[in-house]
């Protein structure tokens, strides 16, 4: 075993030593880690009838928080999704997903930064938070779906009106 810590990115100390020599030039977000943090799964009517499943509507709502960690420019966004499934008037599937990225942003001016973290960090994780819903449907007994990404700007210009 490495005696690299818990929760340590690997080749941290060594990209932090190169970018001290090299004048700490990057700019952006980086993450420091992101990891699912509750689930819940409702499947009330069972597995949909084949006949059904053509029939079925999806719905994808959700919100995303940024928050300071404490640490230098580093912050934890929580993104919330919820994954509903219909078929004519009954819900037969909802997941509900938080999902945690701990960022750091290097060299973003502020007013930029609650775009950065709401909007940018969010389109890029969600392949996980996509592959997590689709994992589900599918154990539910659904087809394999696409669930397409939220539009995180719009639900950043609802929060942050101008």
């Amino acid at each position: 075993m490495s005696e690299q810590e818990v929760g340590e990115r690997p080749g941290a100390g060594e990209a932090g030593e190169a970018e001290k020599n090299q004048g700490g030039g990057k700019i952006g977000f980086f993450i420091n880690r992101h990891y699912l943090h509750d689930l819940s799964v409702e499947n009330p009517v069972g597995r949909v009838a084949d006949e059904d499943v053509l029939h079925l509507r999806y719905g994808l709502d959700g919100r995303v928080d940024a928050n300071p960690t404490g640490a230098p420019d580093t912050f934890l966004v929580g993104i919330n999704m919820q994954f509903t499934s219909m078929l004519r008037e009954q819900v037969v599937f909802v997941v509900d997903v938080t999902y945690r990225v701990e960022v750091e942003l290097r060299g973003i001016p502020e007013p930029v930064a609650p775009f950065t973290l709401c909007v940018s960090v969010p389109e890029a994780v969600f392949p996980a938070l996509q592959e997590i819903l689709q994992r589900n449907a599918g154990y539910a007994g659904y087809p394999e779906m696409r669930v397409s990404a939220p539009d995180f700007r719009a639900m950043y210009a609802a929060k942050y009106p101008m």
